[in-house]
């Protein structure tokens, strides 16, 4: 699709077209990628012009991003924020959107959840070094020691310390 605006880079902008149509991107996720075949002037104009259009909303983008984590890969808060840190999304974007994530799928619900895979795939720990590799691996996930600890507090309780 290319565009005839004056001072529209048809090559930038059928290259943003292209990454988009294959998954949703941040603006500075985008610009980035951009910003590698031509100006920021060119990624700029592009960016803005797709904007316009509304194909490219950080907040759509944020929402949908936090939700997928948060329903598919189980992720907790912690992960979620720093991963839409990592693409340039804003402070109050990504609190907003995970707000609107978790009211899906509260992160009560996900540690659990993640806490109960983890032992059908591994067994019930029954050693305090077991239970610590379960507890690293909701942690590596996202979610604060402070919860994980009081939904593993159970399991600490029953183990052999020896």
């Amino acid at each position: 699709m290319n565009s005839k605006k004056p001072g529209l880079n048809p090559k930038i902008y059928n290259s943003a077209l292209k990454l988009l149509s294959i998954r949703a991107h941040g603006t500075e996720e985008l610009r980035k990628k951009l910003l590698k075949k031509g100006s920021p002037e060119d990624a700029d104009a592009v960016i803005a012009e797709l904007a316009r259009k509304k194909y490219l909303d950080d907040q759509e983008f944020a929402f949908l991003r936090a939700r997928s984590s948060c329903l598919h890969k189980r992720w907790g808060k912690l992960r979620i924020i720093r991963d839409l840190k990592n693409l340039g999304v804003d402070d109050k974007i990504i609190r907003i959107s995970l707000e609107k994530a978790e009211a899906e799928l509260p992160e009560k619900e996900r540690l659990g959840k993640v806490i109960d895979l983890y032992q059908r795939l591994h067994g019930k720990p029954v050693a305090v070094k077991e239970v610590k590799k379960l507890f690293d691996h909701c942690i590596r996930l996202g979610y604060t020691p402070e919860s994980v600890r009081s939904r593993l507090d159970s399991l600490f309780a029953s183990v052999s310390w020896d």
